[in-house]
């Protein structure tokens, strides 16, 4: 598999999670607990305290 077929592939499995939340209407709930994580992943470093 070369790397533009993963990337392709990366991306329609995405889009298939994204449909499947939508569909079962777990979409809302989903992207509050992406936002949160995100927050966390963004700031997490800039705010640890040095060893």
């Amino acid at each position: 598999m070369s790397a533009s077929t993963a990337g392709r592939s990366a991306g329609a499995e995405a889009v298939l999670k994204l449909r499947a939340l939508l569909a079962n209407g777990d979409f809302d709930r989903y992207w509050t607990y992406h936002l949160g994580q995100e927050q966390q992943r963004s700031h997490q470093a800039r705010y640890q305290l040095a060893a």
